[in-house]
């Protein structure tokens, strides 16, 4: 087959919100995946190092803070993937019509890797004629999704945790973190899996309502082999608690409540009021003798 890979390399100052280096952005071609994997990876490693020694995290001393703390403190982000492409498929490529672009070879597969060279997830990529009035969208699946029990590892109203720590629309999140399952994973008409990704939703700390989640993926949600499930105790008179019920539909006026949390109209959590402040009683003439 004539096949070429293209090695795809960004880095991110978080700090500075741009590219950390005038050349942290790298776009290669290569005859070969191995060879692109092994360039790949050094470059990454260069890029990440000059970033991180041009930080306070790294002062020259024996105690200062190591690439793996400067990373860890997501000070830096990075995305590292290599596409590989069919010439001879690209030429002669049929458009899937409707959702039964499973029937199709992909257009071509993408894998994404860690920092280390280790293989994070394997993506195929179908393009789309007609899709939304136009020509050329894309659509994305992982490596697995056709096997008859993807899709199927989670329910509605499950509690369940990220396997590994993830950038998010609100912010890092880590592992410890529960979330509620709010939908799962949209099916075409003939049963197919469109997209195996979950809805989640989840409490935040001020009492908010966190939902329509973007961890950044191509596509809405979270792919399933992200997530683990929650084998932990739940507080009974928790957020959490009511979160899946409602996913459940189990109370009345669901659509009315979801619509009275998103507004910020019900909140999460009884919190602390002015109150419950020892200073703030005694200056309001509270609990004086």
């Amino acid at each position: 087959m004539n096949k070429v890979y293209l090695s795809q390399i960004e880095v991110y100052s978080t700090r500075f919100g741009k590219l950390s280096e005038k050349n942290s952005l790298q776009s290669q071609l290569y005859f070969s995946h191995d060879e692109a994997h092994e360039e790949g990876k050094d470059y990454l490693q260069i890029c990440l190092e000059k970033c991180y020694k041009n930080s306070d995290y790294c002062d020259g001393t024996p105690e200062s803070d190591t690439l793996d703390d400067f990373i860890e403190h997501d000070e830096v982000r990075y995305r590292w993937t290599i596409t590989e492409i069919d010439l001879d498929l690209l030429h002669n490529y049929e458009f899937p019509k409707d959702n039964n672009y499973h029937l199709y070879t992909p257009a071509h597969v993408e894998y994404e890797y860690d920092l280390n060279g280790e293989l994070l997830q394997r993506n195929h990529w179908w393009f789309i004629d007609g899709v939304n009035g136009s020509s050329g969208s894309c659509i994305q699946n992982r490596e697995g999704d056709d096997l008859p029990e993807a899709g199927t590892k989670f329910n509605i109203g499950d509690f369940v945790r990220l396997k590994r720590p993830l950038r998010s629309s609100i912010g890092k999140v880590g592992t410890d973190t529960i979330f509620v399952i709010d939908a799962t994973p949209r099916r075409a008409d003939d049963g197919r899996l469109i997209e195996n990704t979950y809805q989640l939703c989840t409490a935040g700390d001020d009492g908010k309502y966190l939902w329509d989640l973007d961890f950044h993926y191509p596509f809405q949600g979270i792919h399933e082999n992200e997530l683990v499930k929650h084998e932990g105790d739940v507080d009974e008179g928790g957020p959490l608690i009511f979160l899946s019920r409602l996913a459940r539909s189990e109370y009345a006026d669901t659509e009315e409540i979801y619509a009275q949390l998103i507004d910020q109209k019900i909140l999460l959590t009884s919190g602390v009021t002015w109150r419950d402040i020892p200073e703030l009683k005694i200056l309001s003439g509270e609990g004086e003798n």
